[in-house]
């Protein structure tokens, strides 16, 4: 039952050393429809290639996002591992018990945070008829 264990702790262990090389590429970028803004020679270009400050929070909500779901599912996965390792022993198991939890409820409030910013966005938009920001993280 040890070895099991042991051979169980060292593929967790493997899933999350490779799990940032696995996942799929995302570039922080808002397309706003006109592109980047060209520079000009002998001029100072523009370096985060956004065109206003609504863009600008839009890619700053959408890495954040991004960001707290990428460690709340190592979070969980670290749960995960602490609770095959706990081998009955009650304060560990409480222990990896509340930190599953925490996870949830973690990811939870970041799922909430983004959907109130996007509702936020999209009445504000609508409401000045300029254009529309989506922060959809997954793009």
């Amino acid at each position: 039952m040890k070895k099991i264990s042991s051979v169980f702790a060292s593929i967790v262990i493997l899933g999350m050393l490779l799990l940032p090389f696995l996942l799929p590429v995302s570039t922080f970028a808002v397309d706003s429809g006109t592109g980047p803004i060209p520079c000009k020679p002998n001029t100072i270009c523009n370096p985060l290639q956004v065109n206003s400050i609504q863009d600008l929070v839009a890619v700053a909500l959408k890495f954040a996002v991004n960001l707290l779901a990428i460690a709340g599912g190592l979070y969980v996965m670290w749960s995960g591992f602490q609770l095959v390792t706990a081998q009955g022993d009650e304060k560990k198991l409480e222990s990896a018990k509340k930190a599953f939890m925490n996870a949830i409820i973690g990811m939870a409030i970041i799922l909430g945070a983004w959907a109130i910013a996007t509702v936020v966005a999209k009445t504000i938009s609508q409401v000045t008829g300029s254009k529309e920001v989506i922060l959809n993280p997954i793009k």
